[in-house]
């Protein structure tokens, strides 16, 4: 994990704030609000999750933020609950769009489905094999544990397919999926029905 002192880490918008305070309000001032952040980023999940406590973590990796749970479910008592919602992969970009509409999640509005790189980056494979964080576009091997997701960050996570945003250029009716039971990404048709996970900022 990159340090808050690497010129080439995009710090977040609070530390900036800290920085900021120092020299107006005192460093006491500044430690005393700032330092329960401090301390949260030494605790992240797998070295790289944030939690913030309302169902969402920060990849401190990517910058993306992350429901904790797929649409059709919620986040309850600190783990997800409920049943997860099949969509079409229409269906699942309107979704985002109106979850939206109507008010957002955790006081944010701009929640979308992940394209098929950023969802990429959710995939864990436990064996190590062929990569921890499995973005090489092949299924995990070795004995790993599903589903192929940082279970403790995504608590109750099928292992099933999750519709990312991104479409298949080789075909217009087609668009790309991971597989949560063995890490994979694929391309399927538009009309099947799968889950989604949304995210927040990037791009």
């Amino acid at each position: 994990m990159k340090s808050l002192a690497d010129e080439s880490f995009e710090r977040p918008a609070w530390f900036s704030e800290l920085l900021a305070a120092l020299p107006t309000h005192g460093a006491l001032l500044a430690i005393r609000t700032f330092l329960p952040k401090l301390r949260a980023l030494s605790e992240l999940m797998a070295g790289r999750y944030l939690d913030h406590g309302d169902g969402t973590v920060t990849d401190m990796e990517t910058g993306l933020q992350w429901m904790r749970f797929s649409l059709g479910r919620k986040w309850q008592n600190e783990t997800c609950i409920g049943k997860a919602k099949n969509y079409t992969w229409q269906g699942a970009l309107d979704a985002a769009d109106a979850l939206n509409r109507q008010g957002g999640y955790a006081c944010y509005r701009d929640w979308r489905v992940p394209t098929k790189e950023e969802l990429q980056t959710l995939i864990y494979s436990s064996s190590g094999q062929p990569k921890t964080w499995n973005d090489t576009g092949e299924s995990c091997k070795g004995d790993y544990e599903r589903p192929t997701i940082y279970q403790p960050a995504f608590p109750n996570t099928p292992s099933w397919w999750c519709w990312s945003s991104s479409a298949y250029a080789g075909d217009p009716g087609t668009a790309w999926l991971v597989y949560f039971r063995n890490g994979n990404v694929y391309a399927y048709s538009k009309v099947c029905s799968y889950h989604v996970r949304l995210a927040r900022g990037g791009q």
